[in-house]
Order: C-alpha cells, then structure tokens, then sequence
C-alpha cells in the first residue's frame, strides 16, 4: 500500500526468472522445497513411514524403489509426535536405523509473559513462524520436517475453513522452499466416505490444495493375511505418473516394529484402497450361497459362534460373507453368562420351532471353549 492508500500489485517479469531443477527427498514421491501430505485412517502406518523416512535420510540410505542410488545424510526436525518420545518415538526411529543424533524434536516454544515469567507452550504454526526457522537451524544439513499431525499444531485456525488453513500452513510453505527442505504433515481421513481419495483428507480443502505430492498409507484389501499395507499416490503435482508401494510391518527381534518393503510395485489406486464396504463386500450370489449355508447350518437350534466361525471356515466361507448373510436372514445374537465366562450364541429368528427361545437349553453345545467370538 503507497502513501496515498492504494494499493498496487507487485509484478514479475518472467524473463528475469532464473529456472531451476525440481529437486526430490526421494524421487517422484517426496519432493524438496515443497509441503507433502501422509494421510490415512489410526493404525495404518503413517507414523511408521515416517520412521522409515528419517532412518534413511540420518544415515544417507537409499529408498526402497530404488536401493542401488544412496542419498546424502541429513536431518531430520520431528514436529509434536501423538506418541511418547521416551517409549514409543524413540524406540521405533532405533528400530528403523535411524541416527538419532540428526533427529531433534520441538518439545514445545517457551513464551514469556508480561509479568516475566516463562513457560512452555504447544507449537503453533500460526503463532511460531520465527521459532520454526530457529528449530531448522538449530538441526545441521535438515532435510526433512515430519508435522505429526498438521492437525494439532494450527493453533486458532478453524481446520475447515479454507482461508484460515492456508494461513497457517504459510510458514510451512515458506521454510520448505526458503530452506529447500522437504515438508510431511501426517494427517487423518474424514469419516465420511467419498469416492475420491482426495476428497477423504480432513479439513477444509486448503490443506490437500497446498500440498504438491499426497500419499495414502492404507491396508491392502485383497491381502488374505491382513498385513500388507499401501503406500499410493493421491495426487503428485510435479511426477509423472507413479506407482504404489507395498510393505509389512515386522519386528523379528522384539526390538520395535519397523517396515519391510516390497520389491514389487503394487498395481492398486488410492481410491480402490478407500472404496466403501459396498464396493469391496462379497457379490449377491455369494452372499445367498451363505445364506443358505447358515440357515442349514442354524436349523438344528443355536450354535456357539465360535462353532460357526469354524464350520464356515472349513467350508471355504469367509467370515464376513457370513457376518452379512447373518444379517439377511436377521440372525439373533444371544450372549450367555458372565465376563470372561461369557459365551454367544447364533439363532434364527424364532418361528415357532428353533430360534432364540432355545439358548437356555445348550449345555450340549458349550463344547467348544467358553469363549465365544464376538457376533
């Protein structure tokens, strides 16, 4: 604004730009100068990769897609973990090799009061621009800054309110590229479901907007076993087209879990990994063949669940095509005693023959443990 009052936008000529390389934390998936986005449901990982990120970069260590090319050690500035640091964010930067001589944490920012006195305060990226560059300088040759999550340091800042976000991720911005350092703000998915994933990221649509690579770590549905879990774009601004990654989560020696990646690519969108139950469940026909398999299985008079759980799985049946053809044939649930003595039972609904009204009469079906599977 000139002396006058008015305002007069500043220009660029874009002949007077220098152009530079983009540069990458690792290539075409984390870029260098810019804010990155991990997001997902509790549980599935993010906190883990990001483990699995920092022991790469402290001991120059290449990345799992490409393990003949080392990278240059560097730091890393680890920003409000949900977790303990003692026992949980320690233990698991060790277990994923890390040099936790290059990692530092923002325990929180001493502020001083009017009267003097000081105390320390939760980080704020709307209030704590200038202690973020001090932290960055503080961490030699930094590289990395993991916000863990975004959602718990943007002070004031209304999260679904576009214009509110975008001022507090500002500082993030302008230290990523003022120190050509690579941002990851571990952030959590909305409850409801969407079907893009881009549409899943919580809060306003600012955070996804500013970010220039989002990563989704989510379970791998058509994993048996359950264990597998997906790194997959979301969206990658400045890569060409890239593919997903998959790893498990170990711990052979008891000394903390840590990943284990994939050689293999993994051909599996981000939206194929948050497709609604609707999507991934069992087809009609299917569902029926459980049905009738359930209600023969049933006819006798109830049955301990865990009786059911097993006959189903001798028969090839997966036990949630029998939790939803249960629920077809509005099968009812019984529990039977007390604690850890308790045990449930399943029964069709009572017709005047069998059905619900029978499960006092089952002391020749509690053969098989005291412990029912929940229904």
């Amino acid at each position: 604004m000139n002396e006058a009052g008015e305002y007069r936008p500043e220009l660029v000529q874009l002949s007077d730009v220098k152009p530079r390389q983009l540069e990458w934390l690792w290539l075409n998936r984390i870029p260098l100068g810019k804010v990155s986005l991990l997001i997902g449901n509790g549980g599935q990982g993010k906190g883990l990769t990001c483990c699995d990120l920092a022991g790469r970069i402290t001991r120059g260590r290449a990345w799992p897609d490409d393990l003949q090319t080392p990278q240059p050690a560097g730091g890393v500035l680890w920003i409000g973990s949900e977790d303990a640091l003692d026992d949980t964010l320690v233990p698991r930067l060790m277990a994923a090799g890390a040099d936790l001589t290059r990692v530092q944490a923002i325990k929180g920012v001493w502020a001083t009061g009017e009267d003097g006195s000081c105390r320390l305060e939760s980080f704020s990226l709307t209030a704590d621009a200038d202690a973020l560059r001090v932290a960055v300088e503080s961490v030699p040759d930094c590289r990395l800054i993991i916000l863990d999550p975004l959602t718990g340091h943007l002070g004031r800042a209304d999260l679904f309110k576009d214009a509110d976000v975008r001022e507090a991720m500002a500082p993030l911005v302008r230290v990523a590229e003022e120190y050509r350092l690579a941002v990851v703000c571990i952030v959590h998915l909305r409850k409801a479901a969407s079907d893009a994933a881009i549409h899943r990221v919580q809060g306003s649509v600012g955070v996804a907007a500013l970010a220039r690579a989002v990563w989704l770590v989510a379970r791998d549905p058509a994993d048996p076993e359950k264990r597998r879990r997906v790194l997959a774009p979301v969206k990658a601004n400045l890569a060409p087209d890239t593919t997903a990654l998959a790893f498990t989560v170990e711990d052979p020696d008891g000394s903390g879990p840590r990943l284990h990646w994939s050689a293999d690519p993994v051909d599996v969108t981000a939206d194929e990994l948050l497709a609604t139950p609707q999507r991934t469940g069992p087809d009609p026909e299917r569902r029926d063949e459980a049905a009738d398999f359930l209600a023969d299985l049933l006819a006798a008079g109830p049955m301990q669940a865990k009786e059911v759980q097993r006959q189903a799985k001798d028969a090839g049946v997966a036990w949630r095509t029998i939790r939803r053809a249960g629920d077809v044939l509005g099968v009812k649930h019984i529990r039977r005693g007390f604690g850890n003595e308790s045990v449930w039972f399943w029964s069709l609904p009572d017709e005047g023959g069998h059905g619900a009204a029978d499960v006092n009469n089952v002391d020749n079906l509690a053969t098989y443990g005291q412990a029912g599977v929940p229904f």
